[in-house]
């Protein structure tokens, strides 16, 4: 068994060769014939395009024991210098403008790696020479980290000549870290620019380029808005989610410039959802000043991560105490700032207390339910620590 390995090895140099289409025709080393699959777009009469094939693994033997060694990615030979190159590779981040490369391929994967999120799609930009009519862009990203780029990890760019052809590419789920992209431009049409070509040769005038990228994993939430808004003395938080995965809830705290954080409310989230969730939360408490507004998200399993921080500023203690709406059918409320009254009361036009409210030393609002009295007049008044104010209310 041995012998028959050598002798193997003596006639095709002192490797095997496993081509990422999984069988690369004999002839290709001397034996038999090779037929062409499709036809040439451009004149393929060089004889010398196979020759720097690299190999995806080698097959080497010691003591009799057959091993493979880790893969390496191919670096196919093409002819860029008649044009048929790639001139700029804008992507997630990477901005990247190049010339021909040595044999038609550069390697640009110590560039800074673009950033992308598994699950979303981004979009690519690759600018082409003219030495063909027509000029086309296949991308590759080796999401297993197997050295060979396979059909699912395949997305046909499109075919331009002198402009630049664009794409969105989308990134699989389930997948994180840095992996390697191939950015590919051949001078053949869209019909043979195919997921097997990303080690291919024998089209003869193009130009490879790889990248790298980083895939940060699949995001538990998807924010598409986080807004906060003043409504009378009170602040009003609304976010909306694209999608949820897992979601347990959202939590949401507020703090000052004097480090004070404190938990507002939290509200529940939708689990796993494909749909755009809405959600609101008013703070009836504000403090006077700046206000931050942090929102984090807590998995199911007890991660938390922050999704937005939002600031607000109220100047309490130039408003007045506000009653809303007024007239009212029913509900009445009542805002002031914080920390000046402790006592709420309503009193018809007698003077007899109909209501009565303590205010604790964080609330800046109220609320009264009016819809048993009478229609008429009433009069609402505010005080405690040397503040007082009254309001006329008038009932529907």
């Amino acid at each position: 068994m041995i012998n028959t390995f050598t002798s193997l090895f003596a006639m095709l140099g002192t490797s095997l060769m496993f081509c990422q289409t999984a069988l690369v025709p004999l002839a290709e080393y001397g034996f038999g014939q090779a037929q062409s699959v499709y036809p040439l777009p451009k004149d393929h009469s060089r004889s010398d395009h196979f020759t720097h094939t690299a190999p995806m693994g080698i097959m080497m033997f010691q003591s009799g024991i057959a091993t493979l060694a880790p893969p390496a990615y191919c670096t196919p030979v093409l002819n860029c210098t008649d044009r048929d190159n790639i001139l700029k590779v804008v992507f997630a981040g990477i901005d990247n403008t190049s010339t021909c490369g040595n044999d038609g391929y550069n390697d640009y994967t110590s560039l800074a790696a673009a950033s992308v999120t598994a699950g979303q799609s981004y979009p690519i930009a690759v600018s082409v020479g003219n030495g063909w009519s027509s000029e086309s862009v296949s991308v590759w990203i080796d999401y297993n980290d197997n050295g060979i780029f396979e059909n699912d990890e395949f997305t046909f760019v499109g075919t331009g000549s002198g402009s630049t052809v664009s794409a969105n590419i989308p990134i699989r789920n389930g997948v994180s870290g840095i992996k390697r992209m191939r950015v590919r431009v051949a001078a053949v049409g869209a019909e043979v620019a195919t997921w097997a070509e990303s080690c291919d040769s024998t089209q003869e005038y193009g130009e490879t380029e790889d990248y790298s990228i980083n895939i940060i994993g699949t995001l538990p939430v998807s924010l598409t808005a986080f807004t906060v808004k003043a409504i009378g003395n009170n602040a009003l938080l609304q976010w909306q989610t694209a999608s949820e995965h897992n979601n347990a809830k959202f939590i949401i705290y507020r703090s000052n410039g004097n480090g004070k954080t404190v938990q507002i409310g939290e509200q529940s989230g939708a689990g796993t959802s494909g749909g755009p969730n809405n959600y609101s939360l008013y703070d009836r408490s504000p403090v006077n000043g700046v206000n931050y507004y942090q929102l984090l998200q807590v998995d199911h399993d007890g991660s938390i991560a922050e999704l937005g921080l939002k600031s607000l500023s109220f100047n309490l203690s130039l408003l007045e105490v506000k009653a809303y709406p007024n007239p009212t059918a029913k509900q009445l409320s009542i805002n002031f700032a914080a920390g000046r009254f402790s006592m709420l009361q309503m009193r018809d036009l007698s003077g007899k207390v109909l209501q009565q409210l303590n205010i604790y030393e964080t609330e800046s609002s109220k609320d009264m339910d009016l819809g048993k009295y009478p229609s008429g007049i009433y009069l609402l008044s505010v005080e405690g620590k040397g503040h007082y104010q009254s309001i006329k209310v008038v009932k529907r």
